[in-house]
């Protein structure tokens, strides 16, 4: 018996801006050996606070990694390689705090070991795609290759809030995907290409939360691996776009987004709801099974 369940997307959307603030520049330094697999520092932030953290080997044969946690001890932004691909094993995270604390920077390695040194700027954040207008948006940026197939970033939403999440892969082999889980780990958004038939293998979700919560976004590979980026917008609307394979990405806007869920038990079952619509209210419906 074929037993699927059917999620149906309706998103339509609204408009807003991102700032942070500026500090100076903090550097830290360290050694991982036998003896210290890791080491971890404080960085204490504010809410809003934008960091770009960057690990460099001074010395050995020192391929580190670089993580993030934060100040209940959960890991929100992952770097392995700067650049795999290009031989550049050393390790750099660009994050934005949404909340005040005192978070936890911890350098290991994955293999080898030697001398690092740890720069840690401010206000700094990896310049977005060309295609986003410089200061409306959040860039993360990650490297997905053969050790990391996937890299998730966490993101705090609150009841009503609308995000764009766009990715933009730095080379031409790799082709993303893009999911949204809420906080109770439901999948609620997914996205292979933005525009399949006009060669736009980016991912792109556009969501309005239903709950308040830490939600994760997880960046995949369909095909490829190299590094990318990863916009966060609250609140924008991104451009309609015709929707790639798999999407549950849509465009409008009035801001509502709304998840129903249905089983198809056989293939004679078919599922009916109910929905409402204005005059001249347009819609996307997406089914992901």
């Amino acid at each position: 018996m074929l037993r699927r369940t059917v999620l149906v997307v309706i998103s339509l959307l609204l408009i807003g801006v991102f700032t942070a603030a500026a500090q100076d520049a903090q550097t830290f330094t360290g050694r991982i050996d036998s003896k210290t697999p890791s080491v971890d520092f404080p960085l204490p932030l504010q809410s809003g606070d934008a960091v770009t953290l960057t690990v460099t080997a001074v010395s050995g044969d020192l391929d580190s990694t670089l993580e993030l946690l934060d100040p209940s001890g959960d890991t929100v932004a992952y770097n392995d390689d700067i650049d795999y691909s290009a031989g550049n094993t050393n390790s750099q995270i660009a994050y934005i705090a949404d909340e005040a604390g005192e978070y936890t920077l911890r350098v290991s390695g994955f293999t080898g070991q030697g001398d690092f040194e740890v720069i840690v700027e401010f206000g700094v954040a990896a310049p977005p795609p060309s295609s986003q207008p410089v200061g409306d948006a959040t860039i993360l940026e990650g490297t997905i290759d053969r050790r990391n197939p996937s890299v998730d970033f966490s993101l705090e939403l609150q009841s009503g809030d609308t995000v764009t999440l766009t990715t933009a892969a730095q080379s031409d082999a790799l082709d993303t995907t893009l999911e949204l889980f809420d906080p109770s780990g439901a999948s609620v958004g997914y996205n292979d290409d933005i525009d399949l038939a006009g060669g736009d293998y980016n991912s792109q979700i556009v969501y309005t939360a239903d709950a308040t919560g830490e939600y994760t976004v997880s960046v995949g590979s369909f095909t490829g691996t190299g590094d990318f980026e990863l916009s966060i917008v609250f609140g924008a609307a991104a451009p309609p776009r015709l929707p790639g394979r798999g999407s549950t990405t849509s465009s409008g806007d009035l801001g509502f987004t709304e998840v129903l869920e249905g089983t198809i038990a056989s293939t004679a079952d078919e599922v009916d709801f109910d929905l409402n619509l204005e005059a001249g209210e347009s819609i996307i419906l997406q089914t992901q099974s």
